[in-house]
């Protein structure tokens, strides 16, 4: 026995042992270089292959690409996901906008005051307009309300006209102030006309209806026109030739050109019912045999094209400051929409022209030729917002350019020249914007305009001096104050494209608000109504059911009253979208598009410009990566050099 563990051990010694200087230069805690090299990922469940098992599981596990073994909370989470996506327009969709507004949108800006004279012809095809001689005879007015007005403005003139004002000076600032001074005297004229003819004639229609009276109402619309072909030959025998040759008009993909008229009502009265029309749409006098010839190109009036991107509006909720927009009417927690939607008597202050007014009176022409020029330019400025009024008031009852009007539209414009006036009045029978042979079919809009009537005359032969106004000028006021209106038509007929049965503005106005079945809630005015403190108590029968208010309509009430008691509130105007996105396409911001070509767009230096390299290069880089990304444990590194 002796002897076998004596060959075992000279076996064991003679065999050679082979080590390193790194086998005795190891540290204690060798053990766990292991550990911090290749950490145990404690914060995730192992995988099947990398934990061991000492018992096989009953159920092989799922390979991740065979069919169903999505989870279904992945797959609600990839469905919503895709909704997501499918909700967000992608470059090419913006980049196909873009084209197409780049190629539609373009306006040729037509805004008043008009830049160019003797351009009433040029309106009368923009308007597709008929202008007809002034047929209605002077208005019947009573005695006493011929004298009562005639009182009552005559001292209004005269305390006007006192104000000292600088109507020489052309400096900017003086023909501002001359602006603002006319503004002044137009809208004390208007207002003192119109409580005098309400408190005089107690039983019209206009003291027995709601109405709302604007100053600075701005009126715009936008209309597009198909010119003949022959305008557009580099060789042609129209008026231009005397110009130089230009390029300017810009036409969309249907051929057309695209204007924009944007005007400012100095002053303006609105009534929930529409203006009676002046003939049927049927009617011979509406229609034409041969349509007017335009021989004039839109630069020739200096139209240079904008671009609808840079195209800023903004809604302004004062009432002054009232905008007749097609398809925007201002809204707030009182009431939805204005109930006022028809105008019955708009003034448009002629003289806003005055750098047309200065150059045509250095023209070497008789004073007879310059009052006729500028009754002409005149005339085609209340042309163009008499159609922007009317057209706009169509958009607001449901008509658009694909839904033509069943029903015309009227509308009084007084043009107001300082001392001397014009009533146009004027009637929308067609909403079609283009010219072509089948539009001939379409009835004609028409306007008349009466003959320049002088309003006042300051008689120095008196004491103190005295305002005389013309008799046919306050006839001609009172017959635009008292036309009749159209009270009996329904809304249904009024808004025969919008959806039936939701009420128009005016007639939730009309509504009371004890009716069981009304839905239209109207919040009682803050100073009446009691507070909303639960507290207090509430007469029941004479304050409206504060119950059945929404809490927007509560917050609404609570707001009126802290401002009626003088309170400090922060101003805020909530954001509305633009009255073109109606009709038109919401438009991109080319900042924002930019932006993303720049950081998604391989070419433009995106974060996908470099070509994808192999896969297993990609997969270590990101195995990497994760690992990286992994908590370490609390083992810190050894040093570099082990001294």
């Amino acid at each position: 026995m002796l002897a076998s563990q004596q060959s075992v051990f000279s076996r064991i010694c003679a065999r050679s042992f082979r080590t390193t200087s790194t086998a005795w230069k190891q540290p204690a805690h060798d053990r766990l270089r292991m550990r911090r090299h290749q950490p145990q990922p404690r914060h995730r469940l192992p995988f099947v292959d990398e934990a061991p098992m000492n018992v096989l599981p009953e159920k092989p596990p799922v390979l991740p690409t065979s069919w169903g073994s999505t989870a279904d909370k992945v797959k609600c989470l990839r469905y919503s996901h895709g909704v997501h996506l499918s909700s967000i327009p992608t470059t090419f969709e913006k980049l196909e906008e873009l084209y197409h507004l780049e190629k539609n949108l373009w306006f040729h800006s037509l805004d008043l005051p008009l830049k160019s004279p003797e351009m009433l012809d040029f309106s009368q095809f923009i308007t597709r307009t008929k202008l007809l001689d002034w047929s209605w005879e002077p208005f019947d007015h009573q005695s006493a309300l011929e004298s009562r007005l005639s009182h009552q403005l005559s001292e209004q003139l005269l305390f006007l006209c006192r104000l000292p004002v600088n109507m020489h000076d052309q400096k900017p600032e003086s023909i501002i102030a001359r602006g603002r001074r006319r503004t002044m005297l137009i809208s004390n004229c208007m207002e003192t006309a119109y409580q005098t003819i309400v408190t005089s004639e107690p039983a019209s229609q206009l003291a027995r209806s709601v109405h709302q009276i604007d100053e600075s109402a701005r009126v715009e619309t936008f209309l597009k026109r198909l010119y003949p072909n022959e305008m557009w030959k580099p060789v042609s025998e129209i008026d231009e030739d005397l110009f130089e040759d230009v390029d300017e008009t810009i036409l969309d993909g249907e051929g057309c050109v695209r204007f924009r008229i944007r005007a400012d009502l100095t002053w303006q009265l609105r009534v929930p019912d529409p203006l009676q029309p002046f003939f049927p749409m049927k009617h011979p006098i509406c229609y034409s045999e041969k349509p007017p010839k335009c021989r004039y190109r839109p630069e020739a009036f200096g139209l240079k094209p904008i671009d609808c991107f840079k195209f800023s509006c903004l809604p302004i909720d004062s009432s002054e400051l009232a905008r007749s927009v097609a398809g925007y009417w201002s809204r707030n927690p009182f009431s939805e929409g204005d109930p006022c939607e028809f105008g019955l008597l708009g003034v448009l202050d002629t003289r806003s022209a005055e750098e047309i007014w200065n150059d045509l009176s250095r023209l070497a022409l008789s004073e007879e030729k310059k009052s006729d020029i500028w009754t002409k330019n005149g005339i085609s400025e209340g042309l163009l917002t008499a159609f922007a009024w009317t057209s706009a008031q169509a958009y607001n009852q449901g008509f658009t350019l694909y839904n033509e009007i069943t029903y015309p539209f009227a509308a009084q414009i007084l043009l107001f020249d300082y001392d001397h006036i014009q009533l146009l009045r004027y009637q929308l029978n067609s909403l079609a914007s283009l010219w072509q042979a089948e539009d001939c079919e379409a009835p004609f809009n028409l306007a008349w305009v009466s003959p320049k009537i002088k309003l006042f005359e300051f008689v120095d032969s008196a004491p103190c001096g005295r305002m005389q106004v013309n008799p046919e000028a306050l006839s001609l006021l009172a017959s635009g104050f008292l036309h009749p209106t159209d009270a009996d038509r329904p809304s249904e007929l009024l808004r025969p494209y919008l959806t039936p049965g939701s009420l128009a503005p005016r007639d939730r106005a009309k509504r009371s608000v004890r009716d069981e079945d009304t839905f239209a809630r109207l919040i009682p005015n803050a100073a009446s109504s009691p507070d909303l403190d639960d507290s207090v108590q509430i007469d029941k029968e004479n304050t409206v059911d504060l119950a059945d208010m929404t809490e927007a309509e509560r917050k609404a009430l609570d707001e009126a009253r802290q401002s009626a008691r003088k309170l400090p509130l922060r101003m805020y105007t909530p954001a509305r979208p633009h009255p073109n996105e109606v009709f038109f396409y919401k438009l991109t911001n080319q900042r924002e598009l930019l932006k993303e070509l720049r950081s998604e767009v391989p070419s433009l230096g995106g974060s996908l410009r470099g070509l994808p390299g192999p896969y297993d290069r990609i997969r270590e880089n990101y195995r990497m990566h994760r690992r990286n990304q992994q908590p370490r444990s609390r083992v810190q590194a050894p040093p570099r050099r082990w001294r």
